[in-house]
């Protein structure tokens, strides 16, 4: 059996199957990337999931330096929480930034503490408060760009769009 159809009609059924085949993978990626948020939510809560022990006190420590006025401060500490846990880390220390501390006593709070890493988040100023701290000592400073500008960031050419990538 053969389907004899007009030309005209395939040029408007080819297209129309393309633009669904695009709508539903987009859609796909995006509700995919909502399932890792949730799988990844479920592993901030301060109780460990099933199978898993609570994390030794000897292991890794990141401390957050965060802006709260920054859009998704709290989705970026959960995040922070989540992806220490799944890497087997102790969970972070989050400090959040004032008006009268941009983050360089915040970040001497986190030295203070002994964390391995200091992980700034925030526009350019948060990082250069951080960073100002942290000079002259040996600890790591991770960088999570939330400002305007990120001046920083761009000029590192840090991915601006992806922050769990620049927490881990």
């Amino acid at each position: 059996m053969t389907l004899d159809l007009d030309p005209a009609i395939l040029w408007l059924l080819i297209p129309g199957f393309l633009v669904t085949v695009v709508a539903a993978y987009l859609l796909g990626a995006r509700n995919g990337g909502r399932r890792v948020l949730r799988r990844l939510h479920r592993f901030s809560n301060n109780h460990a999931p099933a199978g898993m022990e609570e994390v030794p006190a000897d292991r890794y420590r990141a401390a957050l330096v965060i802006n709260p006025t920054k859009a998704n401060a709290k989705n970026i500490a959960a995040t922070a929480k989540a992806i220490c846990r799944f890497e087997g880390w102790a969970p972070p220390l989050i400090f959040e930034t004032t008006l009268e501390d941009a983050g360089e006593g915040a970040a001497n709070e986190a030295l203070e503490a002994g964390v391995d890493v200091v992980i700034a988040a925030g526009g350019d100023g948060t990082i250069r408060a951080v960073a100002s701290a942290l000079t002259g000592t040996a600890t790591p400073m991770g960088i999570i760009p939330m400002g305007t500008g990120n001046l920083l960031a761009r000029n590192l050419d840090l991915v601006l769009d992806k922050p769990e990538w620049a927490i881990r």
